[in-house]
C-alpha cells in the first residue's frame, strides 16, 4: 500500500467557505493543489466531508493518506467514515501553503485543481 501525504486548511468568512489542499511528495515537492470555494458557510461536518471526498477522488486502489489539518473534526467520530484517510490535527501555523490556497479561493470565488 502506498501512503500519500496531504495538508488541508479550512477558512470561513461570513457566508463563504474555502478549502486549501496540498499533496506533498517524498522530497517536500508539491504534487497536487486544490483551492476550493463554497458560496455558503459550511458546517464542520460539511467541510470535513468536502475535503475528505476531494482527497479520496485523487487516490488509486490500494493507496491511503496521512492528512495534516486544522479541522478539529478529525478528533470526532466523523473520521471513521474515511478509513483510508489517517488524520492528524496540527496548529494552523504549520499549514501556511494550504491556508494561502484557501484564502485565494475566497478572493477568486472559483475552484482550482492542479496536478504537477
Amino acid at each position: 500500500m502506498k501512503r500519500r501525504v496531504f495538508e488541508v486548511n479550512i477558512q470561513r468568512i461570513d457566508n463563504e467557505s474555502a478549502i486549501g489542499i496540498i499533496e506533498w511528495g517524498e522530497t517536500n515537492e508539491q504534487l497536487f493543489i486544490a483551492s476550493l470555494y463554497y458560496d455558503k458557510k459550511l458546517s464542520r461536518s460539511e467541510a470535513f466531508d468536502a475535503w475528505n471526498i476531494a482527497i479520496i477522488n485523487e487516490l488509486e486502489a490500494g493507496e491511503y493518506t496521512l492528512i495534516r489539518t486544522n479541522d478539529i473534526s478529525t478528533r470526532s467520530r466523523r473520521r471513521l467514515k474515511y478509513p483510508r484517510n489517517l488524520m492528524k490535527f496540527v496548529a494552523k501555523g504549520h499549514l501556511m501553503p494550504a491556508k494561502t490556497l484557501a484564502f485565494d479561493a475566497l478572493i477568486r470565488k472559483t475552484n482550482i485543481k492542479e496536478r504537477f
